[in-house]
């Protein structure tokens, strides 16, 4: 019968998407809904809520795939359809609503277009809440993950302490659902944990960032001991950061110690096969040439600075060209070690190398990197009066003074 065959459709085509083969997975979810509409034109308008799912399902493969733009207009075409139904009087599809809710705000995040996301997620937490208020005895898990991606987005518009507020409401949440017997969510909890350390950081609360961090990172050891390998790089990510933090907060060997850890978390995840964090590894690689040069150990942040920059040239020279600006801020930094050794010549052709590259970055439109550029020509200045070299030295604070008042132009401007 065609109802079979359509539920075995549905199946494998979830099975494909979650086995990561979106394309195929697309095919199947384009037959189905094919399939469904013909049943529905046929009078059997019970296969509406099937229809509705399955294009949920290929909404969030669009997603995968990149295709967001795609994905986003049949978010739309879905919220539409179960709005109807339950308009109707389908109200048990509400929650299916919701979740295409929530598909919407995370489509509309990749996007960047984050207040429309954040007024996405507002309405899915508002239609999460009126289920528990209507008689759902127990709360839904997603109230409190549309909280989390709601609370991230509020950090990105810069609204902190709003969004310590939602962080901290929905680590209450998962920890009550935790405490009642739902143990799966505790990866969700320690990665709440994480953000909500981050949030305070920017808030300048470092310590009680740095007990957040700390008590996510035990979290995730116990979970990975217990067979959670898959929480491997979290961990690497939460160690980052609270390297970060004890770096900052001037805890600089335990920093160290950490940025080590990280290092070896990466290179295993890397040996494992995910090649794309070879970024991070350099990222975090860089850190901790930043820790040895805090700690006054020179030569060995020298050599780490050079590793660094060999890695990330053979990343932009395999096309991962997104990457340049973060050479840059590399080579600027192994300038002013090299400058802390009393190299000053090959501190000031390192210098000269690196304005060289901010400004045609910056003429290409990422007028972003306008404070590193100043920042290195101030660098430049300094290496100069340093070499006894003051008449260019004055001549260089005189260009940085007026570059301050006329940045230089971008590819738009000029034309």
């Amino acid at each position: 019968m065609i109802q079979e065959k359509l539920q075995m459709m549905f199946e494998q085509a979830n099975r494909l998407y979650e086995l990561r083969q979106f394309a195929e997975a697309i095919e199947l979810y384009d037959e189905l809904a094919i399939g469904c509409k013909s049943l529905i034109a046929a009078g059997q308008t019970e296969w509406q809520p099937y229809l509705l799912r399955a294009q949920t399902n290929r909404a969030a493969t669009l997603a995968s795939l990149e295709r967001l733009t795609e994905a986003l207009a049949a978010c739309a075409e879905v919220i539409t359809g179960y709005q109807q139904l339950i308009a109707a009087g389908q109200t048990e599809l509400l929650p299916y609503l919701l979740s295409a809710q929530m598909n919407q705000a995370v489509t509309l995040e990749s996007l960047e277009r984050f207040p429309e996301a954040l007024s996405a997620y507002e309405k899915a937490i508002t239609g999460f809440k009126l289920l528990t208020y209507n008689g759902q005895t127990e709360l839904p898990p997603d109230l409190f993950k549309a909280e989390t991606n709601q609370a991230l987005i509020l950090d990105r518009l810069g609204h902190l302490r709003e969004a310590l507020a939602v962080h901290t409401n929905a680590i209450a949440g998962f920890k009550l659902l935790i405490h009642k017997g739902q143990t799966e969510l505790l990866p969700y909890l320690f990665k709440a944990e994480t953000n909500r350390a981050l949030t305070l950081e920017s808030l300048g609360h470092f310590p009680e960032a740095l007990a957040a961090h700390t008590n996510a990172i035990a979290g995730f050891k116990q979970l990975i001991e217990a067979g959670q390998t898959q929480l491997q790089l979290e961990l690497s990510r939460a160690q980052m950061n609270q390297a970060i933090n004890l770096r900052r907060s001037g805890r600089l060997p335990e920093a160290l110690v950490a940025c080590t850890e990280v290092i070896a978390g990466f290179k295993l995840l890397i040996v494992a096969g995910q090649t794309e964090l070879l970024p991070c590894l350099l990222i975090e690689q860089e850190n901790r040439a930043l820790t040895l040069e805090s700690l006054g150990h020179f030569p060995e942040a020298l050599a780490a600075h050079t590793d660094v920059i060999a890695g990330l040239k053979q990343l932009i020279a395999t096309g991962q060209t997104q990457l340049q600006s973060e050479l840059l801020l590399v080579q600027m930094n192994r300038a002013v070690t090299l400058a802390s050794l009393g190299h000053f010549p090959e501190a000031l052709a390192a210098h000269t190398d690196v304005i060289a590259g901010f400004k045609l970055l910056i003429h290409k439109g990422q007028t972003e990197l306008l404070p590193y550029l100043l920042k290195a020509e101030t660098n430049r200045a300094l290496t100069l009066e340093s070499l006894g070299r003051l008449p260019e030295a004055m001549a260089a604070y005189n260009d940085l003074y007026t570059m301050r008042i006329s940045p230089v132009p971008t590819e738009t401007q000029q034309e």
